[in-house]
């Protein structure tokens, strides 16, 4: 790819991280929650749904939601985003893996690695895996094409849902009034930037750790 062609990726991201924040502008509070559905759903979406927790986590320190109304929406989003897409996998699960593996971050090898790991671990792989970043999404397509029971799948997302948006929100919370000059129109799109490659980079460093035991 030559720097005309990476020059043109990272400006249609930038103006997709911009059109995503003037909806969530617009809509404070629904979007984040309708966008973490979707993502649930594996639909691939341009920023890290970790990032809409964050930002809600700042609506709270702001006094714009209660944290236990955007905390109860949050938890509803994605835990049945989360049963959708374990349905579909049960049905559809090797499709899903082929024709969108490559968007969030999954292909047979990863699903051979959660088997593994999933074996050893159990139920702890779907509470403490599904909050690392880039592991959500796998790790429900890999319980629909496994033989884990949706009651036990879905009491463990759960549990794993609770941990999770109780993080994001009090990270979200502690940038406070530091929060409110980020998230303006000057500083929002490298906002934006940063954060995903933030978990990405935490998302590259636990993968290369898994797979390093794994090979042992």
């Amino acid at each position: 790819m030559d720097k005309t062609k990476i020059a043109d990726a990272g400006n249609k991201a930038y103006d997709i991280s911009q059109q995503v924040i003037g909806l969530i502008g617009t809509h404070p509070i629904s979007i984040p929650v309708v966008l973490l559905f979707l993502e649930e759903i594996a639909i691939p979406l341009p920023i890290p749904g970790e990032f809409f927790i964050v930002y809600d986590g700042y609506l709270v320190s702001q006094n714009a939601i209660s944290y236990f109304k955007i905390f109860a929406m949050l938890l509803v989003s994605m835990t049945l985003g989360a049963s959708i897409l374990y349905f579909l996998s049960v049905r559809w699960g090797n499709e899903i893996v082929i024709k969108l593996g490559k968007y969030i971050h999954l292909n047979q090898q990863k699903l051979f690695h959660l088997e593994k790991m999933f074996n050893q671990h159990g139920r702890w792989l779907i509470i403490f895996g599904r909050i690392i970043p880039g592991f959500r999404i796998p790790i429900t397509i890999f319980s629909g094409m496994s033989a884990i029971t949706f009651k036990d799948f879905i009491t463990n997302v759960l549990i794993s849902n609770v941990l999770l948006i109780s993080f994001y929100l009090y990270l979200g919370k502690i940038f406070g009034l530091k929060g409110q000059q980020i998230l303006q129109q000057k500083y929002s799109g490298l906002f934006l930037l940063l954060l995903p490659v933030t978990i990405g980079v935490l998302y590259y460093l636990t993968s290369h750790k898994l797979r390093k035991k794994n090979n042992l």
